[in-house]
């Protein structure tokens, strides 16, 4: 399997089949769920890429934030990796923030905005929404 940006998000753009002498019929390739493949075999992954070459390029999984110090730097910063792996894999970003960092759904809102009016996070035009 070949996983590469695809509208700024990870998806599948090359798989190789083998059925071990069995028939691959339409069925079957309709039944393989590849999003959820490929979410499953990335999201453990720390990219490194280089700008232009369609790579992600995420640091590393944040380190633990106390979240009761309320929106630091590193909270928000905390919640701009959440978000952006989330996006990238096609996962609901705002709750990715909620699950991550533990927050109520109202206060991962404020903080996304948060990190989005400081600078740590660049959220796409169409905000996530597929055409």
């Amino acid at each position: 399997m070949v996983v590469d940006v695809v509208d700024d998000r990870l998806g599948c753009t090359e798989i190789t089949l083998s059925s071990q002498g069995e028939p691959i019929t339409g069925t079957t390739m309709r039944a393989l769920p590849l999003g959820a493949v490929v979410r499953n075999m990335v999201r453990p992954l720390v990219f490194e890429g280089s700008e232009g070459k369609g790579a992600v390029t995420i640091e590393g999984p944040p380190e633990p934030v106390d979240v009761t110090q309320g929106p630091t730097d590193q909270a928000l910063k905390a919640v701009a990796m959440a978000y952006s792996i989330a996006f990238a894999l096609g996962d609901p970003p705002a709750k990715a923030v909620e699950r991550d960092l533990n927050l109520a759904t109202s206060t991962a809102g404020r903080w996304i905005k948060l990190a989005r009016d400081r600078g740590f996070l660049e959220i796409p035009a169409d905000r996530g929404r597929r055409a």
